[in-house]
């Protein structure tokens, strides 16, 4: 860990906190979100060591004072096993949070700095020593058969004040979930372990809280339905909040309603979207299209968008998306590409392609290269996808395999950009038209639940019989099978080629709602990389043109 002086705060590109302060910056060049465990190392940092032993250096009294501030009592430190250590690799003292695995049994620490002159814990890191779990129940361990009642916070401090405050409860435990996109996983946790309880969940009332409630209520009532499951009301942004405003929330228990996925939201959550989606369009954040201005204009690359590209075989398609994911993977953004077509290797040849005007991807001359060009195409490569990672399971692959891959991303401090499916009918069970239609809703799920900005690549249908046009451009009425990706995109995007000069031809065939503009661009391949030969950009006042708009879907 770094460890120069504290250089500020601000938002983690990792978890996204709503406060806008989980990641300390570093004079070094460091930083640390100390909420998921994202970490850039500083001039000044040293790899962290494989040994997990630990010299305990003070006792849980030391640590009262904090503690006392959180309504957390010693009593209950001890009972959850939380200790203070000094590492013997950085000679840091720090807090250990016990995470029990599946088996039950001590898996690793979660470790928080230590201010030993104050006893106090500090921001300044956050890290984890042993083998890590994806996601835990911190004190699951106190569960027992005589326990009824189980309440699940976010974290351990919430879980250990919470637990303070029902002590005299012998038959309640209180536990916290650890980890970044927790929901599925702790909902899959109590499906398994929870049979007979009543299970109370007691998430923030923010946006990523409301999210895992949604998350572990809609997974508990489709495979757990006899599980006796409740929330937690409170006023609060979170519990322990709630306990030093002094909120009733042993009352609060006893009267806490049964869980229900509510699509309501209320006037601050409609406020805390808004402000979101105004950041979500700021340079830093959107994705620019420098290759070509006009398509920049009309297609927003933003976290939550799905945007989907069809066309015929063959015709572009996943070279315009190539080419998205370069101006993606330029800046140092993460990003993820789903290949059911393609071979990572394809893939790969591809981009480095791109980025230096050569053309890679061609047989006779991987036949004839020499050892030199074996040497710089593998320095490429790995340059070219330092933050990209790229999943070719062919056959294999759904979209909820996808939303795994992503969410172990993001808890690895990798959260993805862009994601790139290529293409929408292989990651379909079937090609009848219900099945494409909820695969569609599925990637719009998927982009807002991850953050991140999906492309999906489409066949449209053949062209009609007697078509005598030279070159077929498609409409958003040839997207294959049904017109669910047309309904659940953001914007749409018909490819078509002119392979006598080498050009894409583009054009939006659904337009962003939100000031999005038509566009009707050609764009020219030279020395591997696509050019904007000319374009046309203008709003659209009214739907004219059936070839460019569906009225059916507005």
């Amino acid at each position: 860990m770094s460890t120069e002086a504290n250089e500020g705060r601000e938002q983690c590109p990792s978890c996204l906190d709503k406060a806008q302060d989980n990641l300390v910056k570093y004079s070094d060049g460091g930083c640390h979100c100390f909420a998921c465990g994202y970490h850039v190392a500083g001039s000044s940092s040293k790899a962290p060591s494989t040994n997990t032993t630990t010299t305990q250096v003070r006792t849980m009294l030391d640590l009262a004072p904090f503690f006392a501030s959180r309504s957390i009592s010693p009593a209950v430190l001890e009972r959850y096993s939380v200790k203070a250590f000094t590492d013997p690799d950085t000679l840091e003292s720090s807090v250990g949070f016990p995470l029990i695995n599946a088996s039950g049994s001590i898996s690793c620490y979660h470790y928080r700095k230590l201010n030993t002159a104050t006893g106090t814990i500090t921001r300044d890191f956050f890290y984890t020593k042993g083998t890590k779990v994806k996601c835990c129940l911190f004190g699951w361990q106190l569960v027992r058969s005589t326990t009824k009642t189980v309440v699940v916070c976010e974290g351990e401090t919430d879980a250990l004040s919470l637990a303070t405050l029902l002590q005299n409860q012998p038959t309640t435990v209180v536990v916290g979930a650890v980890g970044t996109g927790f929901g599925k996983k702790v909902a899959a946790w109590l499906a398994s372990k929870a049979d007979g309880l009543k299970v109370v969940l007691a998430f923030d009332n923010d946006k990523a809280g409301r999210e895992a409630h949604t998350e572990v209520v809609s997974f508990l009532r489709a495979n757990s339905p006899e599980l006796s499951l409740h929330k937690l009301v409170f006023e609060a942004g979170d519990v322990n909040e709630a306990i030093q405003a002094g909120e009733d929330l042993v009352q609060a228990l006893e009267t806490a309603p049964v869980a229900v996925v509510s699509s309501l939201k209320t006037s601050a959550e409609i406020a805390d979207d808004t402000i979101a989606y105004i950041n979500s369009l700021s340079d830093t954040t959107a994705i620019k299209l420098n290759f070509s201005p006009t398509l920049d204009k009309a297609v927003n690359l933003s976290p939550g968008k799905l945007i989907s590209i069809i066309g015929e075989s063959g015709c572009g398609k996943s070279t315009l998306a190539e080419h998205m994911l370069l101006e993606c993977l330029r800046p140092q953004k993460h990003a993820t590409m789903i290949s059911a077509e393609m071979g990572g290797y394809e893939v790969a040849l591809k981009l480095i392609s791109t980025m230096e005007g050569k053309g890679y991807h061609n047989h006779d001359f991987l036949r004839n290269c020499s050892e030199e060009d074996k040497a710089h195409i593998h320095k490429s490569v790995r340059a070219a996808t330092k933050y990209f990672s790229l999943a070719d399971d062919f056959g294999g692959l759904s979209v909820e395999g996808i939303e795994e891959i992503v969410f172990e991303q993001i808890a690895a401090g990798q959260p993805p950009a862009l994601i790139i499916i290529d293409h929408h009918l292989a990651i379909a069970e079937n090609l009848d038209a219900s099945t494409l239609e909820a695969t569609a809703k599925a990637y719009k799920a998927l982009a807002r639940n991850t953050n991140s900005c999906v492309v999906v690549i489409c066949h449209c249908r053949k062209p009609p019989n007697g078509n005598s046009r030279t070159i077929w451009r498609p409409t958003k009425a040839d997207e294959y099978g049904s017109s669910g990706l047309g309904k659940y995109s953001d914007c749409m995007l018909g490819v078509a080629k002119d392979a006598g000069k080498n050009q894409l031809l583009v054009e939006t065939i659904k337009q962003e709602r939100m000031g999005g503009v038509y566009a009707d661009v050609v764009l020219t391949m030279k020395n591997w990389q696509l050019h904007e030969e000319q374009a046309i950009a203008s709003p659209l006042t009214a739907y004219e043109d059936d070839a460019i708009v569906d009225e059916e879907l507005y």
